[in-house]
């Protein structure tokens, strides 16, 4: 996908694939996970959840208010967005 754009209510959401130019993803509750084409480095993010947990490539950290920005100067963007529930993100490389 050139531009990613998801966005569930409650529920679960789940990409795998390439992306070459922006994730835009929200949730308001529920699990999205994503196993995205390429290596980390590939992409700049900012993840953030409400109340709940972000997993990336196995890292993991919980709790309230939870942010994790990154800015690898890549041209792939993701942004995501969790009200409420669990963010998972893997990489192929």
């Amino acid at each position: 996908a050139g531009k990613l754009d998801i966005s569930v209510d409650a529920g679960t959401a789940y990409y795998q694939g390439a992306v070459s130019e922006m994730a835009d993803i929200e949730s308001g509750l529920g699990t999205v996970e994503l196993l995205l084409d390429g290596a980390e480095e590939d992409f700049n993010y900012q993840i953030e959840v409400g109340m709940g947990s972000v997993e990336i490539n196995g890292k993991s950290d919980s709790g309230m208010g939870v942010e994790l920005r990154r800015d690898n100067g890549a041209a792939k963007k993701m942004n995501l967005e969790v009200g409420m529930g669990n963010a998972v993100v893997n990489f192929t490389e």
